[in-house]
C-alpha cells in the first residue's frame, strides 16, 4: 500500500505545472541567441526559455533570466543549456564564458552548474562559474557551493569569497 502511495505521489508531481516552469528572460542586451529546429535566432526580452534549449551570448551581448526569486545572468560570450531533472534539480549545462547564478534556500540539492572541469551544485546561494579554454572557476558571494572536480573525483565545500578552480588533466 505504502509502495502504491508513494508512486501516486511521486506521478502527480511529475504532471505538476510547477515542475515544468520556463526561465523568463527579462533583460537582453546586445547579440544573444536561442537555439530552436537546429539554428540560432535572436532571443528577445519576455521570451520562455523551455527544458534543453541552448542559449549564447556574442562578443557584446549580455541576458538575464528568471524564475521566482531565482536569477540567471550571462556575460559576453557565454553558452549554456537549461535542462530540468527529475525532483525539480535544475542542471545548467556551461560550456564557455561566465554565468552569475542567485538561487533560493532550500534543504535539498535543486541546482547545479555542469562545466567540462567541474560541477557545482548548490542549495541556495549567489555565485559565479567562469569557463576559460581548459579552466573552471567557481566565485562564491553567499551560502555555500559543493564543487565537484570531475577529472579528479574531488569534492569540497567552497564559503562566501572563496573560490575553486579545476582544469583539464594533462
Amino acid at each position: 500500500m505504502l509502495k502504491f502511495v508513494l508512486q501516486t505521489a511521486l506521478l502527480f508531481a511529475l504532471a505538476s505545472p510547477g515542475l515544468a516552469q520556463d526561465w523568463l528572460v527579462t533583460r537582453v542586451r546586445g547579440t544573444v541567441e536561442q537555439q530552436a529546429d537546429g539554428r540560432w535566432i535572436a532571443l528577445v526580452r519576455g521570451a520562455s526559455v523551455q527544458d534543453r534549449q541552448s542559449i549564447r551570448t556574442g562578443p557584446d551581448g549580455r541576458v538575464d533570466l528568471a524564475r521566482g526569486a531565482e536569477t540567471i545572468g550571462l556575460d559576453p560570450d557565454t553558452q549554456i543549456r537549461l535542462q530540468e531533472g527529475a525532483g525539480k534539480l535544475t542542471s545548467l549545462i556551461q560550456s564557455s564564458g561566465v554565468v552569475n547564478v542567485d538561487v533560493e534556500r532550500r534543504n535539498v540539492q535543486h541546482f547545479s552548474v555542469q562545466t567540462p572541469f567541474l560541477a557545482a551544485v548548490v542549495k541556495g546561494t549567489r555565485f559565479r562559474v567562469t569557463v576559460t579554454g581548459s579552466v573552471a572557476r567557481v566565485d562564491v558571494e553567499r551560502g555555500i557551493v559543493q564543487v565537484q572536480d570531475s577529472a579528479n573525483d574531488l569534492v569540497v565545500d567552497v564559503t562566501r569569497g572563496q573560490q575553486a578552480a579545476a582544469s583539464q588533466s594533462e
